[in-house]
């Protein structure tokens, strides 16, 4: 059974500005750590490949993963696809590996997770999609839960549900369930969640599930990592 690990990296980091002027969102650093690193790091020993997708300044990730990360494959895209198209954008290439799972990471997240457990679950569970989700907040899409199994979405800024949990916007898939909803779509850039997940979920498609993290940030904004960083300071 193969796994292979597909982390998001061409976004423009606007949110970052100015540091992402001259360089990557990947490659800023927090807690004197470079942001792809932790994602890297995460996955380095549980999968069988990683591929890294890169589009702004992806001259400068190549490098950086060409010294530090030399077994990573970075593959360029030729202009802002979003999530779901530069899903399938690389689906071919990823379909020439005959993976079993595909994991779609961000290279801007700090999470605590054993990642085998969360893999190993999502096999056991028989569901096409597991995704990675933290307690509910009106601040991320909510994902509303029965039987452990996901009915329904929530956007930003509802109210907490109390069956409901946040996705962080990663995901398990089982690669035959999503290299054919890749193939179906028409659009050559939308968005994974809203366009592809969201959908499934509402015409009841397939399972889907969901694997808590025992930590979790969003690091796109230098407002965030500043205030993680005083969190970890505090302890």
């Amino acid at each position: 059974m193969k796994v292979i690990a597909l982390v998001l990296a061409g976004g423009e980091g606007r949110r970052l500005l100015p540091v992402t002027a001259s360089i990557p969102k990947s490659l800023v650093k927090f807690n004197g750590v470079t942001l792809i690193d932790y994602t890297l790091r995460l996955v380095d020993t549980v999968v069988d490949q990683t591929v890294v997708t890169v589009y702004y300044k992806g001259s400068l990730i190549k490098k950086y993963l060409e010294r530090r990360w030399p077994a990573v494959i970075c593959r360029e895209e030729p202009f802002l696809l979003q999530t779901g198209g530069s899903l399938r954008y690389q689906a071919e290439f990823i379909n020439s590996w005959d993976p079993a799972v595909l994991l779609v990471l961000a290279s801007d997240h700090v999470r605590s997770i054993n990642l085998g457990n969360a893999i190993r679950a999502h096999l056991d569970s028989g569901n096409i999609l597991t995704i990675l989700a933290s307690p509910a907040s009106p601040e991320h899409n909510q994902l509303v839960l029965k039987d452990e199994i996901v009915v329904d979405y929530l956007s930003v800024g509802a109210p907490v549900s109390g069956d409901s949990v946040s996705s962080v916007g990663e995901y398990i898939f089982s690669w035959s369930f999503l290299y054919r909803k890749l193939k179906e779509k028409q659009e050559v850039t939308f968005d994974l969640s809203w366009d592809l997940i969201f959908h499934v979920i509402k015409n009841e498609e397939e399972k889907v599930g969901v694997f808590l993290l025992d930590d979790w940030a969003d690091l796109g904004t230098n407002e965030r990592i500043i205030a993680y960083e005083d969190k970890l300071k505090k302890g």
